[in-house]
């Protein structure tokens, strides 16, 4: 990775990981479809939240949303933030967060030095990263693509428009891509492209993403290119809370102690070590936390219920294991129960001794 180095975190809203996956869909993404081709691709990478504010509030403070506070829609955090230890580093740190709720007045884009605050269309965030990458020196930029998202522009159907959507941004990071190959920055470029969160088309009875925690919504597409990447395909589950370990690590920067996540640089370069660090997920009223063996463990606190998936045999989430006669599934359950005692902010000793599910008043803020 020579100098001078640049990292690209590029996260486009509310994009399914099997929209960039199946065939059926990515044979008309050329963008993605170069990415797939050259890159590492994380088949199994979910997000930390169900929504753009918590989602990016995990990755940039290294913490899940249960981890954290919020005071009023503004976050509330005293610890370290991904761009402020870049930019201590003496690396130039952009943000193009096309959302108020990214900013830095909001707390979530603390740390960046430059922000651009501006609705930008998906053609005008590559015309910006070009113009910034141009530059050529040591940076850390960050750009949210605000396509493909509710009401979708287009004709035909729902998932119809909602695949028109996310072919306007494909189409602008293919030129993005291109740029980096012809103009020779993809030699000390690092583009990592992903995913806030996915979304729903009526799986679980629910459409769009912020209510929902099941996988159609927290699997995300997660793809990380450039030198001394190997282009291949990885299964080993990995969570966003892993970019800014990445980003660190990219950087030669140590990554605080306190931060949940692992780089993923070891495995981007072909390597096989298993990661170590627990997978959790977030959404309003919501809590769920993935075991090494498959399970998947989901807390409602409005709802008092508890769902256990096994997702090796049933991806679909169709069969909630509770109330069998298995002592795995007891043992998940406590698992995530103590998981989420000890990773909450202010935890309550309150919990259900039914089901292990949180105290009720433990719902997490709307934000879509």
């Amino acid at each position: 990775f020579p100098e001078p180095k640049i990292v690209l975190f590029l996260t486009v809203d509310a994009l399914r990981a099997d929209v960039v996956q199946v065939h059926e869909y990515v044979r008309d993404l050329p963008g993605f479809t170069a990415l797939r081709k050259s890159c590492a691709y994380f088949t199994r990478a979910r997000t930390a939240a169900s929504s753009t504010r918590p989602s990016l509030a995990a990755i940039f403070t290294g913490l899940y949303y249960s981890q954290l506070r919020f005071d009023g829609r503004r976050l509330d955090h005293r610890g370290p933030m991904l761009a402020e230890l870049v930019a201590k580093a003496g690396i130039q740190t952009v943000s193009l967060p096309r959302l108020q709720r990214l900013s830095a007045h909001a707390g979530v884009g603390r740390g960046f030095r430059t922000e651009i605050k501006k609705r930008f269309s998906a053609s005008a965030v590559v015309d910006r990263v070009i113009d910034f990458v141009g530059a050529e020196q040591a940076m850390f930029l960050f750009a949210h693509f605000g396509e493909p998202h509710a009401p979708y522009e287009g004709k035909g159907s729902r998932f119809q428009r909602y695949l028109q959507e996310v072919g306007r941004v494909d189409k602008q990071l293919l030129r993005l891509f291109d740029f980096l190959k012809e103009s020779g920055a993809a030699r000390h470029t690092l583009l990592i492209v992903t995913a806030d969160h996915g979304e729903g088309f009526g799986e679980h009875g629910v459409y769009n993403h912020a209510h929902v925690i099941y996988e159609e919504v927290a699997r995300v597409p997660l793809l990380l290119c450039g030198p001394g990447v190997a282009a291949r395909e990885i299964s080993e589950p990995v969570s966003l809370i892993d970019v800014a370990p990445t980003v660190l690590d990219a950087f030669d920067l140590p990554t605080p102690g306190m931060f949940m996540g692992q780089s993923l640089l070891g495995l981007a370069a072909g390597g096989a070590k298993r990661l170590e660090r627990p997978i959790a997920f977030n959404a309003p009223g919501w809590e769920a936390l993935y075991l090494p063996d498959g399970k998947k463990v989901m807390f409602n606190a409005l709802a008092k219920r508890t769902e256990v998936y096994d997702l090796e045999a049933d991806p679909g989430e169709l069969t909630n294991l509770v109330g069998t006669d298995d002592a795995a599934v007891r043992s998940a359950i406590e698992t995530a129960r103590l998981f989420f005692q000890q990773h909450r902010v202010a935890p309550s000793s309150a919990v259900s001794s039914a089901d292990g599910a949180p105290p009720e008043g433990d719902e997490l803020p709307i934000d879509e």
